[in-house]
C-alpha cells in the first residue's frame, strides 16, 4: 500500500503545470482536488496517524508553487490547503514537522520520503529568502541521512528507486577523491624520487 501511496505522491509532485488563464487555473485545481481526494482516501482508510504529516505536505506544496505562478500573471490562487487540512503558516508547520523527525526518528519511512520529495520538488516554505535557502540542502541532507540509516536500500523498495540516483552521485564523488589523492601522492612520491 506504500508503494501505491508513495506512487500517487510522486504523480502529483511531478504534475505542476504552467499556466496560460483563469480557465486553465480552474482545470488545473480541479485535478489536483481530485488527485489529492484519492490520496486521501488512501491515506484515511489505511494510514490515518499519518494522514495530516502527509496531506500537509503535499498541500503545502501545490500550494506555494502555484501561489507563485498565478501570481506572476495576476491570477488568484485558491488554496486547497484549505479543503484538507485546517492549518495556517503552512511554511512554518512543514519544517515543525520535519524537526520533529529529527528528533524522534520513528515515523514511517513514507512520510519521512514525502518530506524528502517535496524539498526535492523545490518547496522553500518559511526558508524563501536568499540568506536562509541554504537551509534546504540541511534539510534535504538529514531527511537522506535518516533514510538510509533507518532503512537501508535492499529493505525498502521505494526508497531505492528514489535514493540509486543519490547513491550514484556520492560514489562517484568518492571515487573522485579517492582519484585525486592517488594521483596527488604519486606526485609527491615522484618529486621525492628525483
Amino acid at each position: 500500500m506504500e508503494v501505491k501511496i508513495v506512487d500517487l505522491i510522486r504523480q502529483i509532485l511531478r504534475s505542476k503545470k504552467n499556466i496560460r488563464d483563469i480557465e486553465d487555473i480552474s482545470n488545473i485545481r480541479k485535478e489536483l482536488i481530485e488527485s489529492l481526494n484519492q490520496l486521501d482516501s488512501l491515506l484515511y482508510l489505511n494510514f490515518m496517524d499519518e494522514r495530516d504529516y502527509i496531506m500537509l505536505a503535499m498541500t503545502s506544496v501545490i500550494d506555494e508553487f502555484y501561489s507563485i505562478e498565478t501570481n506572476k500573471k495576476n491570477i488568484y490562487w485558491d488554496r486547497v490547503s484549505l479543503l484538507f487540512i485546517n492549518e495556517h503558516s503552512l511554511g512554518e508547520k512543514f519544517y515543525e514537522i520535519i524537526d520533529n523527525v529529527f528528533l524522534n526518528k520513528r515515523m514511517p519511512y513514507f512520510v519521512i520520503l514525502t518530506y524528502y520529495m517535496c524539498l526535492s520538488h523545490g518547496f522553500v516554505g518559511k526558508y524563501y529568502s536568499e540568506e536562509k535557502k541554504y537551509m534546504l540542502s540541511v534539510y534535504k541532507d538529514k531527511l537522506l541521512n535518516i533514510l538510509n540509516e533507518q532503512y537501508p536500500i535492499e529493505t525498502v523498495p521505494i526508497t531505492s528507486i528514489l535514493l540509486k540516483k543519490n547513491l550514484k552521485k556520492r560514489l562517484f564523488f568518492t571515487g573522485a577523491i579517492i582519484c585525486i589523492n592517488v594521483c596527488l601522492y604519486m606526485f609527491i612520491f615522484y618529486q621525492l624520487l628525483t
